[in-house]
């Protein structure tokens, strides 16, 4: 029976700590007290672990000193937030008297421990904290291994610090480790996103003067990047070199090919490779489908897209939110409205709901046609949805409510938007 109790005490205290709910989960810690019952090293860690996560470390300290006090050991999971705690608050002295008390108990922590810390650091982007675990790693006597300096670089990478990133190679060269494909494939990417292709080819260069296989990881990173900023003769090329050394392409490769070949204007091409796909029984995916989609219609090509959207369950998919977003967008400028209300209905019929930027989206393009009351019919799915309208929604309902000839359509908006009304008012009799 006290088993069972404390294993439920259990669930719902790690449930409210990992949540962040900080005051219930310390009720939640009294009441197990109340009923004869001592926390154990899990509600401790638990505990430890969302304090040092709201920055709460001295609270996370003291009830660290607290569970020793009644005689529960610390593990190496306690240790692991205690770190990164007092990591982010820079209290460099106390992760150093930390490690001391880990040694004391018999936990020697290694470049697993660290590089865990490391990894929650830099996706916060406190990538210097992070750099100063490596040099606490180092006085301690813990090598860093190639997962290590490849956290480092991906947070340098994702604070947009290509310098201090590139650099990392070099040292871990000195260190008598080789840098690998997961560490070029994160500084291509981090030049890439970053615009700098010619630093990113000149990496890639190097890539391969230091024997380094590249993957169709490293090649989709490249190709993207050259497409993004209008190198297209270098990335038809580099496809081309890709078939030629036999890789297996994946279906990323296919799409950043679809999508390049759409965005400058070889639409041609771009269906050529798609019907040659589907002739190889290609594994497409929805991304394909909605890529090839969307260039159709903007190319005009209403017929191919809608017999592609027909397609789409031959391949064993389902449209989803962009695919009727796009057609639904193109149906109302086109004018054929009775065409967009049935592939509507048809969509959540389907069991896939509209998101709040397709609800905006298609409200902004009724009324861009002077399709007061069908807007009002999507302004009301947002209001059933609580969704928000964004900016450019309001802005324009605001400029077409303004007009005489459609002010008193503003009395039949949904409740939640007769602030609309009152603004539309304040501004005509001012």
């Amino acid at each position: 029976m006290v088993f069972h109790l404390h294993q439920t005490f259990n669930i719902v205290f790690c449930e409210y700590a990992k949540g962040g709910m900080i005051y219930e989960a310390m009720h939640i810690f009294d009441q197990m007290r109340q009923q004869g019952l001592s926390p154990n090293v899990v509600n401790y860690g638990a505990l430890i672990d969302a304090l040092c996560k709201l920055g709460r470390v001295d609270e996370a300290m003291l009830r660290c000193n607290q569970m020793i006090n009644e005689g529960v050991t610390p593990n190496i999971i306690v240790f692991t937030s205690l770190v990164y705690g007092l990591c982010t608050v820079d209290k460099w002295e106390k992760a150093d008297e930390l490690f001391s008390e880990m040694l004391n108990q018999g936990i020697y922590p290694n470049a697993t421990f660290f590089n865990t810390i490391m990894r929650n650091l830099c996706n916060e982007g406190r990538v210097m904290e992070a750099q100063s675990l490596v040099d606490l790693m180092v006085r301690l006597g813990v090598r860093p291994d190639v997962i290590s300096y490849n956290t480092l670089i991906d947070g340098y990478c994702l604070a947009g610090r290509m310098e201090e990133a590139m650099k990392l190679l070099d040292v871990m060269v000195s260190a008598g480790l080789e840098p690998d494909v997961v560490a070029y494939n994160t500084l291509l990417h981090g030049y890439c996103r970053a615009g700098r292709i010619y630093d990113a080819f000149r990496l890639f260069r190097q890539m391969l003067s230091n024997a380094v296989t590249p993957g169709v990881a490293t090649y989709n990173t490249i190709l993207h990047g050259l497409f993004q900023y209008g190198r297209f003769s270098e990335a038809k090329e580099l496809y081309l070199n890709m078939i030629k050394s036999g890789m297996q392409l994946d279906i990323y490769t296919c799409n950043i090919m679809l999508n390049g070949l759409c965005k400058n204007n070889f639409l041609d091409d771009a269906f050529e490779m798609f019907q040659s796909l589907c002739s190889m029984d290609s594994q497409l995916d929805i991304i394909t489908f909605n890529i090839m989609i969307d260039a159709l219609l903007k190319s005009g090509r209403k017929e191919d897209a809608m017999g592609m959207l027909t397609a789409i369950s031959a391949h064993g998919l389902v449209p989803d939110v962009v695919t009727y977003r796009l057609v639904t967008e193109n149906l109302i400028k086109e004018g054929l409205l009775e065409e967009f209300d049935n592939l509507f209905l048809a969509m959540e019929k389907s069991g896939c709901t509209p998101n709040s930027g397709m609800l905006n989206a298609i409200i902004r393009r009724l009324l861009d046609r002077g399709e007061i009351m069908r807007a009002g019919v999507y302004l009301s799915k947002i209001d059933e949805k609580n969704f928000s309208l964004e900016a450019s929604t309001t802005s324009l309902l605001l400029s077409v409510f303004s007009r005489e000839e459609y002010r008193h359509h503003a009395k039949s908006l949904p409740e939640k938007f007769h602030f609309l009304w009152v603004l539309i008012n304040e501004h005509y009799f001012k």
